[in-house]
């Protein structure tokens, strides 16, 4: 399961796994930043890229004169080879197992030992993976490794290094975005194919900044029809010399990485198997030279969290009740931590979902670090954020059963020190009489010793005309000291004034700015469609919901060549109860009755657009003549479709009470969930359709009660702000409405 990513509060939150239902065919884009004064280095070090190279290859007696025995140390050398240099404290690099003999563990540590206390990555026989780590090495410039329950053949491929000076680059985590998703024509249109190098442009997109140096970030495979990895590199190469990504075929497989950038602000990737594969690319942070951003801080690799109670853990961890990670004062990490760097791993996974890692342990967030299926034991690396108190939410997310957590740091990252007064919009200008209208941007300011402090003022006049008015009447003002706020997080229809002042006191004012949000969908049309065919059943008591596909196509040309894109209805939902930002003539497209054709018919026509729509389907009658199979469900679930459901049986839900309520509903998502998840398709149902659009107070309450977010009804009219969810309007689409027609409905809606 993947999920995507939410802003945070003071920073954006690095998380490394989304859903792969991003909004199709966009990529965000980036303004320069202003330059900020140089900075004094803190106590951590700086990064460049280098690479990749592969330093470690024991099947090659590259790097490891032999393969791993199982508890028995290996070591190897880093600084000094293949052009690291000398004196190097860290490195970013990608381990990759292979040749196991057994299910088992390996551990990357700084030291040696044969007993290991931490683990790297997680492997059952049979297969080849690998996982992304910073890491720090020894005081003489080595890396230690350890093979735990079986023989292995180890490869190691380093992507930079960390060194004690202020003279390369340093760290800024990014609210996550999607730079890259191939089934939906985001980056890169099209299946990626064995040995065919492709170049995906990343600086000026999605908050990374022309001049970055590298990237942090997720790479997903998805629909894979072979076993093979992926390599990513700096220049396009047919036969890379490293590999990034290592995946059994029909997986969904992610792993963290850091990758250098080309002098041009790009990445290259080859897929080196048979057959083809979808990849998704999600950005999380970027490194650039300069000392102004956060600084790595290296440690030993450390342990920090074990649920299982014979480790002193909590126990296993259950959906929706994360456990709470302290570190502030803990493990030498100092006070002035604002990210850290580790290792999650997920293990006796009852029921297969997703485990995270956030900066705050309260509700369930919409991200993911680590999907794994039942049984597995799986890891993979992080970077993230913490909250103010230096805590951070560990969790587990599935529909039923629980896992156990464990959590291993390898460093962290501190904000560098600034001299006071060091402050900057990257957009707006920096003016106290300019009003500065921009759709993106940060206001950074100085953390050293809470001197400087940014007060945000929001006023609640809607906005309108060419800028803000101070005579509106102040909503909220906050005073805050850290490292950086971004002002697309902020509510729609609302007016933000900044001021980053000494101590708070306005007459000390370094610089100040006005921000206005970018233009907001009021409303949010969601389409009514049930049937896309080209024949009528004879007898049809409905002929008029039955558009033909070649109506269905010209009506989406139209939608898309007027500039509307589609979200999910459950994507809707979710922003609208976070008040999150709906970008303007944003509409829903949604199917009743989970017939066969909208699988055959219309899904080729929504991916021609790169358009997503949500499938209502009646669980019960899945499979039979004319309705869509499981496989085919799932098939629209992994590419991003939404599956929700449409009752078991399709019944009037009003004449429907008490338990028999579980059998039309909730056995209805149950079923959804259950059979996709065995199709590798992991979802969780959120939204409903009612039959015939009818419902009861007692319905209502029973979809809250069961975690659905909205339900939809028969009655015409667009999603507004405001608006009860659970009784949510629809535009009924008819057989024979032409696009023109189509149009003005939505404008009207």
């Amino acid at each position: 399961m993947i999920r995507i990513a939410r802003a945070a509060g003071v920073a954006a939150v690095v998380l490394l796994m989304f859903p792969l239902s991003a909004m199709a065919g966009t990529r965000p884009p980036t303004s320069a930043p202003t330059s900020a004064p140089a900075s004094v280095l803190a106590n951590g070090t700086s990064y460049t890229p280098f690479g990749p190279t592969r330093i470690v290859d024991s099947r090659h007696k590259i790097g490891l004169n032999s393969n791993l025995t199982d508890g028995v140390a290996a070591t190897f050398m880093v600084a000094g080879v293949s052009g690291i240099p000398a004196g190097v404290l860290a490195v970013s690099g990608n381990l990759t197992v292979t040749d196991q003999n057994h299910g088992g563990y390996v551990a990357l540590t700084t030291d040696p030992t044969n007993a290991p206390t931490t683990s790297t990555l997680n492997i059952p026989m049979g297969e080849v993976r690998a996982n992304g780590v910073l890491i720090t090495l020894s005081a003489t410039g080595y890396l230690s490794v350890t093979a735990v329950h079986m023989n292995c053949a180890v490869v190691f491929d380093v992507t930079g290094y960390f060194t004690k000076d202020n003279t390369q680059s340093s760290w800024y985590p990014l609210v996550p975005a999607r730079l890259m998703d191939t089934r939906q024509g985001v980056g890169l249109v099209g299946k990626f194919v064995q040995s065919v190098p492709r170049t995906l442009q990343v600086s000026g997109f999605g908050g990374v900044p022309v001049g970055a140096t590298a990237i942090t970030g997720n790479l997903t495979t998805v629909n894979s029809t072979g076993s093979s990895y992926v390599s990513v590199t700096l220049n396009p190469t047919a036969t890379p010399g490293t590999s990034t990504l290592n995946f059994p075929a029909g997986d969904i497989r992610a792993n963290n990485v850091v990758a250098p950038l080309s002098d041009t602000g790009s990445i290259s990737m080859t897929y080196m198997g048979s057959g083809t594969t979808d990849l998704v690319f999600d950005v999380t942070g970027y490194f650039i030279k300069d000392n102004n951003g956060a600084l790595f801080v290296p440690m030993a690799p450390t342990r920090v969290m074990d649920s299982r109670v014979a480790q002193g853990g909590p126990g296993p961890i259950t959906s929706g009740k994360p456990d709470t990670l302290a570190l502030a004062g803990k493990n030498g990490i100092d006070s002035s931590v604002v990210a850290v760097a580790g290792n999650l791993t997920a293990t006796d996974v009852t029921y297969g979902g997703w485990g995270y890692v956030v900066p705050k342990a309260a509700g369930t967030p919409p991200t993911s670090n680590l999907n794994v299926p039942k049984g597995d034991i799986r890891a993979n690396g992080f970077v993230d954020v913490l909250a103010p108190d230096l805590s951070l939410g560990v969790g587990f997310q599935a529909s039923l059963g629980s896992a156990q957590l464990v959590v291993d740091l390898t460093g962290y990252f501190v904000q560098a020190s600034r001299p006071i007064g060091s402050a900057a919009f990257t957009a707006p200008a920096s003016s106290t009489t300019t009003d500065a209208i921009s759709s993106s941007g940060t206001v950074s300011w100085t953390t050293t010793g809470s001197v400087l402090s940014l007060a945000v003022t929001q006023y609640s006049a809607p906005i309108s005309g060419t800028g803000c008015s101070s005579t509106w009447t102040v909503w909220s003002t906050t005073t805050e000291a850290g490292l950086s706020r971004g002002y697309t997080n902020y509510a729609p229809g609302y007016c933000y004034r900044y001021m980053i002042s000494v101590n708070g006191d306005p007459s000390s004012t370094v610089v100040s700015g006005i921000a206005r949000y970018p233009t907001a969908a009021s409303k949010v049309p969601v389409l009514m469609y049930h049937r896309v065919s080209p024949t009528i059943d004879p007898g049809s008591q409905l002929p008029g919901l039955v558009v033909d596909p070649a109506t269905f196509d010209a009506q989406m040309q139209a939608l898309h060549d007027a500039g509307w894109s589609t979200i999910t209805a459950a994507d809707l939902a979710n922003r609208m109860a976070t008040h999150a930002f709906i970008q303007d003539k944003t509409f829903v497209i949604t199917f009743d009755d989970g017939r066969d054709d909208g699988y055959v018919y219309a899904y080729p026509i929504l991916k021609k657009y790169g358009f997503v729509a949500t499938f209502y389907i009646i669980t019960g009658r899945t499979g039979a003549a004319q309705n869509i199979s499981w496989d085919q469900a799932a098939d629209l679930a992994k590419n991003g479709m939404e599956i929700a459901s449409h009752t078991t049986d399709h019944v009037d839900v009003t004449t429907v009470h008490g338990t028999a309520l579980d059998t039309e509903i909730g056995a209805s998502k149950t079923a959804i969930e259950t059979n996709l998840a065995s199709r590798g398709a992991t979802v969780t149902v959120t939204t409903f359709c009612y039959p015939f659009g009818d419902v009861t107070t007692e319905t209502e309450n029973y979809l809250k009660a069961h975690g659905f977010i909205a339900a939809f009804t028969e009655v015409s009219g667009a999603v507004r702000p405001g608006i009860d969810l659970l009784q949510a309007p629809r535009v009924r689409v008819s057989r024979d409405e032409a696009p023109a027609t189509l149009l003005t409905a939505l404008a009207l809606s």
